[in-house]
């Protein structure tokens, strides 16, 4: 009882002397867990996938110099984004290999086949993730400007062609009148029969 009241006093002295046991003491401990989050997390996945290969154990601190040296040849980014991005490619990256070991010590070729399969499938993301930072770090004014979709016929989604192809299009309709015209007048023209003086036709000579 007599240090529930001690601690109660301390605590009534601190705050009449404007200090915030809360805000000074208890965050204090939260701000270092959410910094070694932040600056020890995608180490700690590096090695949940990499220590078994390696045998390092529990050394993350291996991992945080890989990957901080692994940042500063990318530049050494501030943006979050830029950097869980780069974070990312490293750790698929290397679950892609650990997939290629699998496949290759795999216990029959149906194994191994799924582990393929797996292999590629991680390799095409890990593609996709490399040209979405190459985006990503792009200035704004340099991004390529997405397109209307079309359909196989050249159709866009909401019915209407593009401008381009229906100025294509006119023009092709337009030389393909134009060619069958020219070729109908001739054909008319060099089967015309020939007329007599007067307008009436001229019928065959009996011999």
């Amino acid at each position: 009882m007599a240090s529930k009241e001690a601690t109660e006093k301390n605590i009534a002295h601190e705050q009449s002397q404007g200090v915030d046991t809360v805000a000074t003491k208890l965050p204090s401990s939260i701000e270092q867990a959410a910094e070694n989050v932040k600056q020890t997390t995608a180490a700690t996945y590096l090695l949940a996938s990499l220590a078994p290969v390696f045998g390092l154990g529990n050394q993350v601190e291996v991992f945080k110099l890989y990957l901080d040296d692994i940042m500063k040849s990318a530049g050494n980014p501030t943006d979050p984004i830029e950097r869980m991005l780069i974070e990312q490619l490293v750790l698929a990256h290397h679950n892609i290999g650990r997939l290629h070991v699998a496949a290759a010590t795999a216990r029959n070729a149906e194994e191994a086949n799924v582990y393929n399969a797996a292999t590629a499938r991680l390799t095409a993301e890990f593609r996709r993730s490399a040209l979405a930072l190459r985006t990503y770090r792009m200035p704004l004014a340099e991004k390529p400007r997405s397109r209307p979709s079309h359909n196989g016929a050249g159709i866009s989604v909401n019915g209407s062609r593009s401008a381009e192809k229906q100025g294509k299009a006119a023009r092709t309709v337009c030389s393909t009148e134009l060619t069958s015209n020219n070729r109908l007048n001739g054909y008319f023209h060099e089967r015309a029969e020939p007329q007599a003086p007067g307008g009436r036709k001229s019928e065959p000579v009996e011999a």
